[in-house]
């Protein structure tokens, strides 16, 4: 169906806009080859779990827009886990003194030096970007409020990134802690962006087959997650984490064990963890 309208990234009117996926298309394709022998991947949505191929989608971005976003999708593609769950091997560096407590006994971090941090904070940033303007198009408001026109003028490349605005990456690691199918799963899982506010600053996430991203907005973000930011902070390096130690992932298994099985899904018996 074409539906012509105005570009939500470069507001261009008039022009056809393209079916954007909120979260890349590449990740079905790898949650599929996971899911191979069953099918296509489990969603979960408002209490129950169906088997499909569908996807988040919104007419929101004209065709070069769409082509640009595209170009910082692949380029993380190829940062994502293994179809095994595996995580992607990265260079480790030592932890930096204020992070090497005995509290971060799962924490190591990743080198990224030789990689192209710029585009994996595009990336970051048009994941959160996409999901919280379609919300608004649906009419289901904005959790950004007026950094969502801040991040779409940093996308669009019209602004720097938002002085506190702090843009992290998380490599997942099953080797970290103990390496059960269960930490594994987490490194094959997609969750769609989520918003928290913890009273101090507000915390936009998501996660996609083995990376965990996360957009932290306010003045009073820990200097610690300041200093590991990849737009303001050192720009070159990434937590690696044990996957059971992030809440977003634990939150999406409590939903999956929650949700009612529909289609497909009620022929196949107990829910596999």
């Amino acid at each position: 169906m074409t539906v012509p309208g105005t570009c939500a990234l470069c507001l261009s009117s008039g022009v056809i806009l393209q079916v954007s996926h909120i979260v890349p298309a590449w990740v079905n394709r790898k949650l599929r080859e996971k899911t191979a022998k069953s099918g296509d991947p489990v969603t979960v949505a408002r209490g129950k779990a169906i088997q499909t191929s569908k996807q988040e989608t919104e007419h929101m971005l004209c065709v070069d827009c769409e082509q640009i976003i595209g170009r910082w999708e692949r380029y993380v593609a190829r940062l994502a886990s293994h179809e095994d769950g595996t995580p992607h091997t990265f260079p480790r560096l030592p932890l930096p003194e204020q992070l090497g407590t005995k509290t971060t006994a799962n924490v190591e971090l990743a080198d990224l030096s030789s990689m192209d941090v710029d585009q994996i904070v595009r990336f970051a940033a048009s994941v959160i970007w996409r999901a919280d303007t379609a919300a608004t198009l649906q009419g289901r408001g904005s959790a950004l409020g007026p950094y969502a026109e801040a991040l779409r003028g940093f996308l669009n490349g019209d602004r720097p990134s938002p002085a506190n605005v702090t843009i992290l990456m998380a490599v997942l690691d099953p080797n970290l802690g103990e390496n059960d199918g269960r930490a594994r799963g987490f490194c094959q899982m997609a969750a769609f962006p989520v918003s928290t506010n913890n009273g101090l600053f507000h915390s936009h996430m998501f996660g996609v087959c083995g990376l965990y991203f996360q957009i932290l907005i306010g003045n009073k973000i820990p200097g610690q997650l300041r200093a590991l930011c990849l737009a303001h902070g050192r720009q070159d390096v990434a937590l690696v984490l044990y996957p059971p130690d992030i809440e977003l992932f634990r939150r999406a298994e409590r939903l999956f064990k929650a949700a009612s099985p529909k289609g497909k899904l009620m022929l196949r018996g107990p829910k596999e963890p």
